[in-house]
């Protein structure tokens, strides 16, 4: 399978860096020359380093919008495309440092805003960040949004993980996923049906069907899925994604009580789980 963006298993390089990773103080405040009444927060800098991924990247955004809808100059549901967003791109810009700087300026001057002559539009806001996660934080992907999808929706689980630990892992790159797409790309993807600019960030996800699909016929061991099948024969579409994965937690805890038990003390009776996983 094609290496996606982000993987369900983060290589522990990313992980260690992550921690070291210079930082910039967001006052949620206006004054931040009175620090003690100011609420403040550490925001990550994305400098596009060898040892940041994507998910690096994400992160950061994730908090930066956070942290920029706190302090108001970030409001999806009232901005329309020709909001005036100057104090937005000048906080976005003390985020992003060294090469992400540098590839960033590229999108600025390229980039369909380029039209409106240093536009610091909504619009010109959100479809640069777009593409600059494409085109560059993403560079090494055709297609990140589908090579990310698709990963997702063929893994198999990873005994290394808890299933907790796994679906924790498949909820926040399911809420990454529509960050790695432009707007053409929504577009294409989704066959005309997102196409708006309040749709970007926002379209793209996999829907509750699709993540019980990809948890209980494709992620799970077989020899569990079919347990799950026999247990919940008449009751399986009643069933919350949370009922499904407690299940399946239960049933990983059960395999491993079993292995550390003994054989002679296990006797004849069934354990609840088939002797064979596949």
């Amino acid at each position: 399978m094609t290496q996606p963006p982000i993987s369900i298993i983060r290589p522990q390089r990313f992980i260690d860096h992550d921690n070291e990773r210079d930082t910039i103080t967001l006052y949620l405040h206006p004054d931040p020359d009175h620090a003690d009444d100011s609420l403040k927060v550490k925001v990550a800098k994305y400098a596009q380093t060898v040892n940041e991924d994507v998910e690096c990247f994400c992160s950061t955004l994730i908090e930066f919008r956070r942290v920029m809808i706190a302090k108001t100059i970030w409001n999806e549901a009232d901005f329309t495309q020709n909001t005036d967003v100057t104090t937005l791109y000048t906080y976005w810009e003390q985020v992003i440092t060294g090469v992400a700087k540098k590839n960033w300026d590229v999108i600025r001057r390229t980039g369909r805003a380029a039209n409106e002559a240093s536009a610091v539009t909504w619009r010109s806001f959100k479809e640069n960040i777009a593409t600059f996660i494409v085109k560059k934080v993403c560079a090494s992907w055709k297609d990140p949004y589908k090579a990310e999808k698709t990963y997702l929706q063929k893994h198999k689980f990873d005994y290394a993980l808890t299933v907790n630990e796994y679906w924790q892992r498949v909820e926040l790159i399911n809420m990454y996923l529509p960050y790695l797409l432009d707007m053409a790309t929504m577009d294409r993807r989704s066959e005309g049906q997102a196409r708006a600019l309040n749709q970007l960030w926002t379209w793209g996800k996999l829907g509750t069907d699709e993540l019980r699909s990809l948890v209980i016929d494709t992620a799970m061991p077989n020899s569990w899925a079919r347990q799950f099948k026999l247990d919940h024969a008449t009751d399986e579409d009643d069933l919350t994604i949370n009922d499904v994965i407690a299940y399946f937690t239960e049933v990983q805890q059960q395999q491993q009580l079993s292995l550390r038990v003994p054989a002679q003390m296990r006797g004849g009776g069934r354990t609840g789980l088939p002797r064979n996983q596949e």
